[in-house]
């Protein structure tokens, strides 16, 4: 991915939308991923089911593939270092305090189009009223202009305010992610005569952090889906469709909706 601020502010304001689009799209497949995770996890009744047939091998592969798949989902999504990288990090970047005097075209054109349709008036009434009417028209258009600057600079704060929350759960996984997925490492134990994968977090250790990680993804997306369009959006309704569908797949009825921790 170029450097977005190589290019004009205009072109960067679209970029930044199309970005927006993509990770929104990645986020939407880490939530499918993440409620196919959930069950094997945490529901005991499932994992005794399994544990009582000849399909446990594959179960648990499955189960360790998910929590792979979620990790991965989850870096692509946070993993940071400069402004090509496509991630929230650098969705998040332009609206920090410190960085807004140094991008202020950028938020001034998406400020203006975010406030801007509370002041168009079609040709079509521009045609059909007076000029008085037009002007009472214009006056109101100009005060929800003035409420949707205000309200833009709200979302900006809202967003500004996620990234120590980013921060914090990249830091949480991102390591296992480059010594567990991308990058295996082992040592060599003198006293076993062997090697050995480092020592990482476990597996139920992994699935927590996850299970804590995504809501905070989660609003940072529901914060930027605010601000590039203009709308307050319920992750709720997505969160339920694939939590519906992990149920079907994993042949759970919805009377066994309270997860709970394994035991094992």
């Amino acid at each position: 991915m170029e450097d977005i601020y190589s290019l004009r502010p205009p072109e960067q304001a679209e970029r930044f939308r199309a970005l927006f689009e993509y990770l929104d799209q990645q986020y939407m497949d880490l939530v499918a991923d993440y409620h196919l995770l959930v069950p094997p996890w945490s529901l005991q009744t499932l994992i005794d089911r399994f544990n009582r047939t000849d399909r446990l091998a594959g179960f648990k592969l499955v189960r360790s593939a998910l929590l792979d798949t979620c990790i991965l989902a989850i870096t692509k999504l946070l993993m940071d270092g400069d402004d090509t990288n496509p991630s929230l990090l650098t969705m998040v970047r332009p609206f920090l305090k410190g960085n807004r005097q140094k991008r202020a075209e950028l938020l001034q054109i998406l400020e203006f189009d975010y406030s801007d349709w509370a002041r168009r008036i079609s040709p079509e009434e521009r045609k059909n009223n007076s000029e008085a009417v037009i002007k009472m028209l214009e006056e109101v258009g100009e005060k929800r202009a003035l409420a949707c600057r205000k309200e833009f600079w709200e979302r900006v704060e809202a967003i500004a305010e996620d990234w120590p929350k980013l921060m914090r759960a990249s830091e949480k996984l991102v390591p296992v992610r480059n010594k567990w997925i991308a990058h295996f490492e082992v040592e060599y134990d003198p006293n076993a005569k062997k090697y050995e994968p480092i020592k990482l977090p476990s597996l139920r250790d992994v699935y927590l952090t996850i299970e804590e990680v995504v809501p905070t993804i989660t609003d940072t997306v529901s914060h930027l889906a605010g601000l590039f369009k203009n709308l307050d959006i319920s992750t709720e309704q997505f969160a339920a469709f694939a939590k519906r569908d992990a149920f079907a797949f994993w042949e759970i009825s919805d009377d066994s909706s309270q997860l709970r921790g394994p035991d094992q």
